[in-house]
């Protein structure tokens, strides 16, 4: 899978996800990173997000959510053409 651009998002950063989302084309993935996250939190972001490839890595998972890997994050960054962090 070739990535163009691959977008990170810090959700512990009080950051506007819909300020980024005209950013974000059909050949990116969004990768969500999260030390902890609400069950309510995950599925709100992954509902703004449901027309792009989304990902989270979440750090500290008690809830069992779907989460790749630091190894697979480190695979992504090498696929994708550029990296744009939201800040």
């Amino acid at each position: 899978m070739k990535i163009q651009t691959l977008h990170v998002y810090n959700c512990d950063e009080n950051i506007d996800v819909n300020n980024y989302l005209p950013f974000v084309s059909f050949d990116d993935l969004v990768l969500i990173i999260c030390d902890e996250i609400t069950k309510t939190r995950y599925k709100l972001l992954q509902k703004l997000l449901a027309k792009h490839k989304t990902l989270f890595l979440i750090r500290t998972n008690h809830n069992n959510l779907t989460s790749i890997s630091y190894s697979d994050w480190v695979k992504l960054l090498a696929k994708s053409k550029k990296t744009m962090t939201w800040k």
